[in-house]
């Protein structure tokens, strides 16, 4: 049984910024606290001045921190939360044992959920939303200010709290709807890649 941490991660890692470094501290915490045998770190060159995929600088900031020398994949093709799970579940197509534990940050909370386990379980739409359905009855996974940690069919997700305010919440759940119904929407999906790319400076 391969056990497998994917990180997903947005913008490249500051050690000047609040923000990378409490997501930093967590990851290490818990990478440190259970062995894995695969480390997958995603996000893309979202920086034009930059030549270092967002992946990489996870994996930098993290490397001298963990006790950890087994394999790391860098996933550095993926521009969206989608294609972020899209783009690992070919890497977990690999491995036909295995256990998977996701670490994301707690407003991605929805999305990751339901791409993890359409893509990653190959469920179909239906029984994913089912299954989500029947976890939020949980109070506690709406309450999104404290590190949450859940297990879904064999997928353990661990969200951690970064202090976000509310505009960050609702930018979240904008993209959250979108991504998470490219399937039936995939010219609005495309649309918010190309707004994106131009907030950004990216051609």
């Amino acid at each position: 049984m391969m056990k497998i941490a994917i990180i997903h991660w947005y913008g490249l890692v500051d050690s000047k910024s609040d923000f990378s470094n409490l997501y930093v501290k967590n990851l290490e915490k818990s990478l440190n606290a259970e062995q894995f045998d695969i480390i997958i770190s995603s996000w893309w060159f979202t920086n034009k001045d930059i030549k270092k995929s967002e992946a990489e600088t996870i994996k930098e900031a993290l490397y001298d921190r963990i006790e950890y020398k087994n394999q790391w994949i860098l996933e550095e093709g993926s521009f969206t939360t989608f294609e972020n799970v899209k783009f690992c579940a070919g890497i977990l197509d690999k491995y036909e044992e295995k256990s998977i534990t996701v670490f994301c940050k707690n407003t991605h909370l929805p999305k990751i959920t339901y791409l993890s386990l359409r893509n990653y379980l190959k469920l179909p739409k239906d029984k994913a939303l089912k299954l989500i359905q029947d976890k939020l009855k949980d109070k506690e996974l709406l309450e999104f200010n404290w590190n949450i940690v859940c297990e879904i069919w064999g997928i353990r997700f661990v969200w951690f709290d970064l202090e976000e305010g509310r505009k960050e919440f609702g930018k979240a759940i904008r993209s959250g709807i979108l991504e998470t119904h490219y399937d039936d929407c995939s010219e609005l999906h495309q649309e918010f890649l190309e707004f994106r790319k131009k907030s950004r400076g990216i051609k």
